[in-house]
């Protein structure tokens, strides 16, 4: 299966992982990227629980993947420069910290500085590289993974930016909203 997250990176080659474990009563699924083929793995002997009730492992993997999903469409909204789509994926409680030296409190203060970041830039495009996908119950999914920012400013600047960031998604009234994201730049070689 193929994450088809970034616009910019070729061939990441999402795999479902081998990370299904039992956390007490709850259930944990992962997705992640990796070379070669896996499956989760839910062990014969051990039976794993969401909400009380027992779940197959078709349930495990569709949750994990539709985090991965969700993290997908969050980068395609960037890449088609459609913030209001973005914003939309957000909780209003969100809370952010960036590539700038002070946190966001909520969506929107992380709004305002999009639309500012945003206006600057006459093209980009914005990926994901070894993506780890994991739900935690059913209302709480985190995705971890590598970012590629590629732009190019109004003024012909051209910009690339590597880095890191986690998601964390919570489901509000039966929908998935990120409630916490991190970006944070890797350090520039020497």
């Amino acid at each position: 299966m193929t994450c088809g997250i970034s616009v910019t990176l070729s061939d990441l080659g999402c795999l479902i992982g081998n990370g299904a474990a039992r956390f007490g009563q709850r259930l944990y699924g992962r997705v992640h990227s990796g070379v070669g083929e896996g499956r989760v793995r839910v062990p014969k002997q051990e039976t794993f629980y969401k909400s009380g009730r027992s779940v197959n492992q078709k349930e495990i993997t569709m949750s994990a993947q539709e985090i991965q999903a969700l993290a997908q469409q969050f980068a395609e909204a960037f890449n088609n420069k459609n913030i209001k789509a973005a914003l939309d994926m957000l909780s209003d409680d969100l809370e952010v910290f960036d590539h700038v030296p002070y946190r966001f409190d909520n969506k929107a203060q992380f709004a305002n500085f999009l639309a500012g970041a945003v206006e600057g830039v006459a093209s980009m495009s914005f990926g994901f590289r070894q993506p780890s996908c994991r739900v935690f119950n059913d209302t709480t999914g985190i995705v971890n993974a590598y970012d590629t920012f590629t732009g190019v400013t109004k003024d012909g600047k051209a910009l690339t930016i590597h880095g890191r960031t986690t998601l964390v998604f919570v489901k509000q009234g039966g929908q998935w909203k990120i409630v916490s994201a991190h970006f944070s730049p890797l350090p520039h070689a020497s």
